[in-house]
């Protein structure tokens, strides 16, 4: 039978805990490097104090086996759970995001800055005619580099749906920025503020019907 410590806790308790600090102190600089590249510049500290209170309770109700694993892959968790929640903040005023830089490749359409802003009021009304989750999808695609697996599993989708909706998106944003006389440049090219993997499906005539 383990003997108790004066904090009630087990000697093999108090072990398992004392091991799991001293993983997070040698491991914390790394750590915080993995929270800054899922967030970019946000300032990690509230993540990691989350990240060790997070895995202290955990061990509370189990052993963790390989604490340095999982304290890496708590947070990542949160990291990725934050980044949805600024994202799902900021998507919601598309214009917002969104500025001339987007179609500095159009230089061959804008030649003024009113033209330039004509550009970008026609492509905020295309994004804002979007279904929510369709345009939501989109934003995080293209603005924060979302990968489609990364959608998935933020969004409790299927990979299929994110590039459905992705698929749609470009379809009906194209088509309402053609009928204004600026063709979307590039649209499946994600946006520089994150590295991400995986390409928007390209849209043919064949799959519109599936996009309706």
């Amino acid at each position: 039978m383990s003997s108790s410590t004066d904090n009630g806790l087990s000697s093999a308790a108090q072990t398992e805990q004392v091991t799991l600090l001293r993983t997070f102190l040698e491991h914390r600089a790394a750590i915080s490097r993995l929270i800054r590249r899922v967030l970019g510049r946000a300032d990690p500290e509230d993540l990691l104090q989350e990240t060790i209170a997070r895995a202290i309770e955990a061990q509370t109700r189990r052993t963790i086996e390989t604490p340095k694993a999982y304290l890496f892959t708590t947070a990542r968790h949160l990291a990725l759970k934050e980044r949805a929640r600024l994202a799902a903040r900021l998507t919601d005023h598309a214009g917002d995001l969104l500025d001339a830089a987007e179609f500095a490749t159009c230089d061959a359409f804008v030649e003024s800055e009113v033209e330039g802003e004509r550009m970008l009021a026609l492509f905020q009304a295309a994004l804002e005619s979007l279904p929510e989750q369709c345009r939501r999808v989109y934003l995080l695609r293209k603005v924060y580099g979302f990968s489609h697996q990364e959608l998935a599993q933020l969004l409790g989708i299927s990979v299929k749906t994110v590039e459905r909706h992705i698929a749609k998106a470009l379809l009906r944003c194209g088509e309402q920025m053609e009928a204004g006389g600026y063709p979307l440049p590039n649209a499946s090219t994600p946006g520089p503020r994150h590295k991400s993997s995986g390409a928007a499906p390209a849209v043919t005539a064949g799959s519109r019907a599936t996009l309706e």
